[in-house]
């Protein structure tokens, strides 16, 4: 077997000291800053997973609330539909008169009892209207479904109070007055 030289151990010994050099570089210089990132980049993603889900949340809630405002906007357009254009005083006495005449009641007469603006403030351009229907002889049964069908079929409309006068010669017969609260669309 040979001996090592001088000349051969030292550079055995710088070999040995460039392989370690080479070593602690690499660790040091190139897998440490990749470690770093790569716990950088996986706080970065996790943030922006979280801002992923948050902007879902509020991209289905505004989904949400364009339906909602889709409805609602064609509730309105009913609504609106529902009041005809031109003075109440026109026209709110002739509709009720054909419906409960479709009950087999007869009205004698509709009037006005005041109105003041809705106090909702979603409802700006809408009015209260109160009417006073007067019924000079009427049938409990044939009155209770021309009433119960009108507040069915007309959600704008209430009757608030319902007076019954009943006469001591003619039991069979009363004559009644409904005050009827009627929500109006104002076309200005």
């Amino acid at each position: 077997m040979k001996k090592f030289t001088r000349d051969d151990t030292t550079k055995i010994v710088l070999g040995a000291v460039m392989f370690i050099f080479v070593v602690y570089a690499y660790f040091e210089f190139l897998l440490n800053p990749l470690g770093k990132d790569t716990v950088a980049l996986n706080k970065e993603d996790a943030e922006l997973t979280n801002k992923i889900g948050e902007a879902k949340k509020t991209a289905q809630e505004l989904r949400r609330t364009e339906t909602n405002a889709k409805n609602a906007t064609e509730i309105f357009v009913q609504i609106k539909e529902l009041t005809q254009k031109g003075s109440p005083v026109a026209w709110v006495p002739l509709r009720t008169r054909d419906f409960f005449a479709r009950y087999d009641v007869k009205i004698n007469d509709v009037r006005p009892a005041g109105s003041v603006a809705a106090k909702e403030l979603e409802l700006p351009d809408f009015i209260d209207t109160r009417w006073e229907v007067d019924i000079p002889n009427a049938q409990f049964f044939s009155l209770g479904n021309a009433i119960s069908a009108h507040e069915n079929s007309h959600p704008l409309a209430e009757f608030e109070e319902v007076r019954i006068l009943s006469s001591p010669d003619d039991p069979g017969s009363q004559r009644v007055t409904l005050i009827m609260q009627l929500r109006i669309y104002d076309h200005k």
